[in-house]
């Protein structure tokens, strides 16, 4: 396994990963696959080009031995210069041949160290509330709720709560 910001040569790849994590496990994620699926291939491309901002934000990509794409997940920092030292974690992904072998904690380490290493003290995300394998995750992996969005996520007439959760890396 190798770890890499993508790129926008990697589209292709992210867009069936994608539409791929949009059908597995619609719970995760604002957006739907029948929104994702009808945009065009170049626009998956243009996606990652336009986060990609190296050497540590835009889209963090897995690969396996035959170099395919098998987990993904977006690292966004603001612009704000008093918010300099927070990150945003997003959209983290895992194809399900490649989970229960430690893939995201392994994408995770690998993310975090690079973010240490730019000095970035803290890591926010949002997990949705039925979402309890990525609950689970990123309690065992330290990270710790600091607030809730109540009712935030409607979805096939259902409401869900927006988990805030927090990781400090320094």
């Amino acid at each position: 396994m190798h770890i890499r910001l993508l790129t926008a040569q990697d589209g292709s790849q992210f867009q069936k990963l994608r539409l791929e994590a949009l059908q597995e496990n619609p719970e995760a994620f604002l957006a739907t696959f029948d929104n994702e699926s009808s945009r065009h291939e170049d626009s998956f491309s243009q996606e990652l080009d336009a986060v990609y901002a190296p050497p540590h934000f835009g889209f963090w990509g897995m690969f396996d031995d035959e170099d395919q794409l098998v987990a993904f997940c977006r690292i966004t920092s603001s612009y704000l210069p008093k918010q300099l030292h927070i990150v945003s974690l997003f959209s983290l992904y895992v194809t399900p041949n490649a989970r229960h072998q430690g893939r995201a904690k392994e994408l995770l380490d690998h993310i975090t160290a690079e973010l240490k290493k730019a000095g970035i003290e803290q890591v926010y995300l949002t997990v949705i509330s039925g979402n309890q394998p990525a609950l689970e995750l990123y309690l065992k992996y330290g990270f710790e709720q600091c607030g809730t969005r109540p009712q935030s996520v409607k979805w096939q007439g259902q409401y869900f709560d927006e988990i805030e959760m927090r990781l400090r890396l320094l």
